[in-house]
């Protein structure tokens, strides 16, 4: 019997007794297919905890009353998956200080520093006008999640904190957000309107890097650093992100996740106060956990200052580039075929479309925004 296929292996992980028993007694003796499952099993594992959230409550006699108030209209509530993000990142300062840096670093790190210009005295090292995809192993996951924390390698300063909201419809989204917020003309069966629209408002804020702090936390945790440049040491980033609106369809009585969402931000933007981009590249790809697999696919991004890259899980989904809205993207599809999403840059802002949807829908659906 021939090996199984990927995809009857990824739907074991999910129902054991779609197995035959030929299928089954094959997955006994086969080594190389008990190794494939294993190591499919660890990435969903991965994945899911990484990007597991909170399952909303749903209070039937708050709603009720709710539907019985004659009021003027009043923005509608958060879609499910909206506030499950808020839950994970829990909007308020503390907590928004290493949420706000960890993305700071993280753009840095991920588009390896190439200046693009300037504005004042600071140089703008980020801000992608194009998307590309980055594979991602499990053990690329695990081993960046065993980096230090960032306020090891220095101070962080959060300067203007981003605000969650919903609003009523497609024309408060815009002057809540002043971002021109295209609407699509086509919407496939599962997705039902009007869609419901949460915003998060701009925020901004900075990290300064010190070479004291970083060797003086290798030292407590027994870790071996590389040596901060001296360039490095004392220069601060500062990184201004959205603001950002989601748009949810689809969503029922019952039903936690929407079947397609429509999200639109204005472009992350990182400057630097002057360091050498190749400086600061190499010591943040020299760091303990980034893989050199991982620092070469990071390395060849054509041009990371412009670049946008989206990480795509190893062996759970699937990336290609794709042609939306005249512009180039890139299209993702999970290894069940149960969902798809497009994301491009256009115009300097990030756009995203995906949902319980095929890709030649949710493609319909990106090129249809006006």
């Amino acid at each position: 019997m021939r090996h199984i296929s990927d995809g009857l292996l990824r739907r074991v992980i999910d129902d054991p007794l779609i197995l035959s028993a030929a299928v089954g007694r094959h997955l006994e003796t086969c080594a190389v297919c008990r190794a494939k499952l294993a190591t499919m099993t660890a990435d969903s594992q991965a994945v899911a905890g990484l990007l597991s959230s909170p399952v909303p409550l749903v209070d039937p006699g708050a709603a009720r009353q709710a539907l019985g108030e004659r009021a003027a209209p009043r923005p509608a509530p958060l879609p499910p998956i909206v506030r499950g993000v808020a839950a994970r990142v829990e909007i308020n300062p503390a907590p928004a200080v290493r949420t706000l840096a960890a993305v700071a670093i993280a753009a840095v790190l991920v588009v390896g520093m190439v200046v693009s210009g300037a504005a004042a005295n600071l140089l703008t090292i980020f801000e992608p006008k194009q998307v590309t995809a980055v594979p991602v192993t499990t053990t690329d996951l695990q081993s960046l999640q065993g980096l230090p924390d960032l306020s090891e390698y220095g101070t962080i300063t959060v300067t203007t904190q981003p605000v969650l909201q919903s609003v009523t419809d497609a024309q408060a989204a815009t002057t809540a957000s002043h971002l021109q917020i295209l609407q699509p003309s086509y919407l496939p069966a599962p997705a039902t309107g009007p869609g419901a629209f949460a915003i998060v408002s701009q925020g901004s804020g900075s990290f300064t890097f010190s070479a004291a702090k970083a060797q003086a936390a290798a030292q407590r945790h027994g870790k071996a650093l590389p040596p901060m440049p001296a360039n490095l040491d004392g220069s601060t980033l500062y990184l201004t992100v959205g603001p950002a609106v989601v748009e949810s369809f689809g969503l029922s009585a019952g039903q936690q996740l929407p079947s397609l969402v429509i999200a639109q931000a204005r472009v992350p933007r990182v400057q630097s106060t002057g360091v050498s981009v190749r400086q600061l590249e190499n010591y943040l790809l020299s760091q303990p956990g980034i893989s050199p697999t991982l620092a070469a696919q990071i390395r060849a991004i054509g041009d990371p200052s412009q670049t946008l890259p989206i990480p795509i899980p190893a062996n759970l989904a699937t990336s290609h580039p794709v042609t939306v809205q005249g512009v180039q993207g890139v299209a993702i599809g999970d290894s069940s075929g149960l969902g798809s999403a497009l994301i491009w840059v256009k115009d300097g802002v990030v756009y995203a479309v995906g949902g319980t949807l095929t890709e030649n829908q949710v493609l319909q659906v990106a090129n249809s925004l006006r």
